[in-house]
């Protein structure tokens, strides 16, 4: 039996759009603050309605760009093509609650994607667990068993590896392997709102792993 095709989620995306602008209109077009008595015990409904559309249009355009990420995906992953590897702390990812606050603004790994596009596809390891893939780099799943197998083998096939700087172990165990098993020029450490102290932190364990002192806070 054949399987459905994949959405490509434009349909959700200008629905999403929509929404989003009957939204900002109906928004702009209501009255100044509730000053009136008439209103004191009113739930102000017409005041609900446009943040209502606002929010249900960007969850749905948030929807759309999964649904494309998850097309994107099925044709990047089986490629032969060298492509770029892009490991980050899990906690880092957009989520929908980012989404439906921020509106159409795209994340930080889809400015990266595009911005290294013209050197490869950007992939990384998906979220264990979610329906739909975060926008941005081609998800690659991989059981909690076999993660760290398929992080080195993707490391040996990329042409560039792209490590988000973090405190967790996991992004130190990524580091140590890099160092390990490629030259200088394929990774880069990507340093992207950090507090100070936990950017310290990373530097510290950081630097024996690397054999190099990463900048300081300050120099920053």
């Amino acid at each position: 039996m054949a399987r459905a095709p994949r959405s490509s989620g434009t349909t959700w995306k200008i629905t999403g759009v929509a929404l989003l602008v009957l939204g900002v209109v109906g928004g702009t077009a209501l009255p100044g603050p509730i000053n009136s008595m008439n209103y004191k015990f009113l739930l102000p409904i017409p005041y609900i309605l446009p943040l209502l559309l606002g929010w249900s249009g960007a969850f749905l355009y948030w929807r759309g760009r999964q649904y494309a990420a998850q097309r994107l995906a099925e044709s990047v992953i089986p490629d032969a093509k060298p492509h770029l590897l892009y490991l980050r702390p899990f906690r880092s990812d957009f989520t929908i609650a980012k989404a439906v606050f921020h509106g159409l603004e795209t994340s930080e790994e889809e400015q990266l994607a595009d911005v290294l596009q013209p050197f490869g596809e950007l992939e990384a390891i998906g979220r264990p667990g979610e329906s739909l893939p975060t926008p941005g780099a081609a998800r690659i799943y991989a059981s909690d068993d076999e993660w760290r197998d398929v992080v080195k083998r993707q490391m040996q096939a990329s042409r560039l590896v792209v490590i988000r700087a973090g405190v967790g172990e996991n992004v130190l165990w990524e580091l140590t392997q890099a160092v390990r098993s490629l030259e200088p020029q394929k990774l880069l450490i990507l340093v992207l709102k950090m507090k100070a102290q936990d950017y310290e932190s990373f530097r510290t364990k950081a630097n024996p792993i690397l054999g190099v002192s990463l900048p300081d806070q300050a120099t920053l």
